[in-house]
C-alpha cells in the first residue's frame, strides 16, 4: 500500500479517471485508500442535475449521484 500511495497522491488520484488496477491486490489497496480519504474528508453531496464534463479532469454526473468531496479548491471547484 505504501508503494501505491507513493505513486498516487490524493490530489492526482481524484483528478485522474483512467487509473485501472492491474490485479486484485492493487484494487484492494486502492479501495482501502479511498475509504480512508473519505473518512478523513467526509463531505458528500447529492447531485441535483446531470452534468456533462467540459474538460478532461471533470466527472460526468447524473441526478441523484453521491459525490464524496476530498478537497475544496480556492477557485470554487471541488475534487471528488
Amino acid at each position: 500500500m505504501v508503494e501505491w500511495k507513493r505513486r498516487h497522491n490524493q490530489r492526482e488520484f481524484f483528478r485522474s479517471t483512467n487509473i485501472i488496477p492491474k490485479n486484485a491486490e492493487t484494487l484492494k489497496e486502492m479501495f482501502l485508500y479511498v475509504v480512508r480519504v473519505i473518512k478523513l474528508n467526509h463531505f458528500s453531496y447529492r447531485v441535483l442535475y446531470d452534468y456533462k464534463p467540459r474538460n478532461e479532469d471533470e466527472l460526468e454526473l447524473q441526478e441523484n449521484d453521491v459525490v464524496f468531496v476530498v478537497e475544496k479548491c480556492d477557485d470554487g471547484w471541488f475534487i471528488g
